[in-house]
């Protein structure tokens, strides 16, 4: 279609169109050969292998939790119409057979009822006795509600082993997180941290292999006490393959006996440097003559740090989000 007369009046005529060079960057780029200017201080840092074991045997307890939410997870144990029938056909309802559908919501509920109540309590529990003794109380729990779980005699019994194993689930979900992020020098910390939700993968698809070979009327009950087993090898093994934290130890004033568990994780050549992450309380000179030469504002930063509620709705918080706001103001 010919251009009409309005187009051709809008086009400007004997415009110069002029080059423009590429803005300089700020920084020189970085080429692929190009080695690093500075060495991270973690490179040359000795990790021992107690740090690994240390890990390993708290994931141990983390398992529980997918093993635990999962071990119910089949037909032939529980599906109302089956249990509902009268008389109960033989292989169906294999979990107390004839069983009411309100019995079995309790059996469901009170798990994560205990886990509700583990998680809430394990805090003040790990904070007073410690992270080692507190996931070693993890344990007993754990080996409890499995054994009440496997011996039941009947449906309310099964449903209190299943509240006992939730409160051990619910400290697992808590505890062993805090614990591994305390113990790990900062360029293993991600590592180890993503190790937590792959042990509870892991034993999800277990408890769902097991269901091949236990789909029986007394299968369920070995899968009840599986966790007797993975809390049994983490109590062998605490007490010489598990260091406490030496960040609980330094927050109690114990800093020997911490020094003492960072020599066994990293080597004794190594404890100021792990001191310089595992205790942040202790400024250094600079840092602190900085915070006192920086200028002063509506809110300080240990204002905001002391009240997270108040950082969040802060004029410096706001200040933060309008700076990112550039380019939406430019029209980007």
């Amino acid at each position: 279609m010919a251009p009409t007369s309005a187009t051709k009046d809008q086009t400007p005529a004997g415009v110069d169109f002029v080059g423009l060079a590429s803005p300089t960057p700020l920084m020189p780029p970085l080429h692929v050969d190009q080695e690093p200017t500075t060495e991270s201080p973690y490179d040359s840092m000795r990790v021992n292998a107690i740090l690994y074991s240390s890990a390993a045997l708290a994931l141990l307890l983390s398992a529980q939790i997918g093993w635990s939410a999962s071990q119910l997870n089949v037909s032939t144990f529980q599906d109302q119409d089956d249990c509902d029938a009268r008389p109960v056909a033989p292989g169906t309802c294999l979990m107390f057979p004839g069983h009411s559908k309100s019995s079995w919501t309790w059996v469901e509920n009170l798990w994560i009822a205990g886990g509700a109540v583990g998680s809430i309590g394990c805090a003040k529990i790990a904070d007073r006795i410690g992270r080692k003794k507190a996931l070693t109380l993890t344990a007993i729990l754990m080996i409890v509600g499995a054994i009440v779980q496997a011996t039941a005699s009947s449906l309310t019994m099964y449903a209190v082993g299943r509240f006992v194993s939730g409160v051990a689930s619910g400290a697992a979900s808590s505890v062993p997180n805090s614990y591994i992020n305390e113990i790990s020098p900062p360029h293993l910390r991600n590592r180890l941290g993503s190790l937590y939700q792959i042990s509870i993968c892991i034993a999800i698809i277990f408890v769902g292999l097991s269901f091949f070979f236990a789909n029986t009327s007394v299968g369920w009950r070995y899968i009840g006490g599986f966790p007797v087993l993975l809390a049994g090898i983490f109590l062998l093994g605490a007490p010489t393959l598990m260091v406490e934290s030496p960040a609980w130890l330094l927050e109690k004033g114990l800093r020997e006996e911490a020094e003492c568990e960072i020599t066994r994780l990293f080597d004794e050549r190594n404890v100021d440097l792990a001191l310089s992450w595992l205790n942040p309380t202790e400024l250094s000179e600079t840092t602190a003559s900085k915070i006192e030469e920086a200028p002063e504002h509506e809110e300080s930063a240990a204002d905001l740090l002391e009240s997270p509620w108040k950082g969040l709705f802060s004029s410096a918080n706001a200040d933060i989000h309008c700076s990112l706001d550039w380019p939406a103001a430019l029209g980007h």
